[in-house]
């Protein structure tokens, strides 16, 4: 039997990949497996009574998909060890395991390849080389968002780079920001990882272009002005999440499978953006990313 905690329904499509790849391996519903579906829609308290809904049902794993379904899947298995895989962005910083060798407990997860954080200064290095001063936006809100900063700051520190980072917490407050480190001398914009930044980023986007700066978000559907995205590629994910989730059915112990952190980043160029910023992508960067988009 297996179980997908995630926050809100509109992460069913996730849930279908997830799924897909489990039949893949062998694991039919209505066959040899069981599939129920939890949604806790952002509300801590729900998901928290959810997970505990979910322990009461008594599936063999679980896949979660939201970093509060996580913690509250990790708080309601304390006692009845159930076996867990999660994606998350930094699984160690967020709470969930000791370390990504040994993982410790009951949970392991599905993580990026270390060093995103400087491929993104690179990016923009290769957009424009005379970039010196990038402006940061975090929000410790999120679970991983300190960890993310720290990554952020030592990047910075590897491509001589000042990074110039501003909390934000309110999404009226986005262009305001964008606005003040452009004044401090922001030569481009950054986002940490936070809803609020993710869905702003439409407003982060336009404000910097106001400002004659590039910024790159973590928007996945290229509908934001943002010079490039770089988000998760959720089929290699969930296609890793399910071969996990079989090895630990057939006896693997979750608290010393390693975190796979074989997950890069899909990288999406947005050629109009950069045409409006009058800055040109080189050759062998426009070979290099994932997608690009041209009109």
């Amino acid at each position: 039997m297996f179980t997908y905690a995630a926050d809100v329904p509109g992460y069913g499509t996730q849930l279908d990949m997830a799924e897909r790849h489990l039949v893949r391996l062998g694991y039919r519903p209505g066959d040899n497996a069981e599939y129920r579906r939890f949604f806790g829609n952002r509300d801590k308290a729900r998901t928290q009574a959810l997970a505990h809904e979910i322990v009461g049902w008594g599936p063999d794993v679980v896949l979660s998909f939201m970093t509060n379904a996580d913690l509250a899947m990790i708080e309601a298995t304390r006692e009845q060890r159930i076996p867990i895989v999660c994606w998350s962005m930094d699984p160690v910083g967020s709470g969930l395991v000791e370390n990504v060798q040994r993982p410790g407990g009951n949970l392991t997860a599905v993580t990026w390849v270390p060093g995103v954080e400087s491929a993104q200064l690179r990016l923009l290095r290769a957009l424009n080389p005379a970039i010196e001063r990038v402006g940061y936006l975090y929000n410790l809100g999120y679970a991983p968002a300190a960890a993310a900063r720290r990554n952020m700051l030592y990047a910075g520190e590897i491509f001589r780079a000042e990074i110039l980072d501003r909390e934000c917490v309110d999404r009226e407050m986005l262009g305001d920001v964008v606005a003040a480190l452009a004044a401090d001398g922001a030569q481009a914009i950054l986002l940490g990882p936070h809803e609020l930044l993710g869905h702003g980023g439409d407003r982060i986007a336009e404000a910097a272009i106001a400002h004659g700066i590039p910024s790159i978000g973590g928007d996945p559907s290229g509908t934001f002005p943002h010079v490039a995205s770089f988000h998760p590629d959720f089929e290699r994910v969930w296609g890793e999440a399910a071969t996990m989730a079989a090895a630990l059915l057939e006896g693997a112990d979750p608290a010393t499978m390693a975190v796979s952190r074989f997950i890069k980043p899909l990288v999406t160029l947005k050629l109009p953006v950069l045409d409006r910023l009058k800055l040109t992508a080189p050759d062998w960067l426009l070979a290099e990313v994932d997608n690009v988009v041209d009109r």
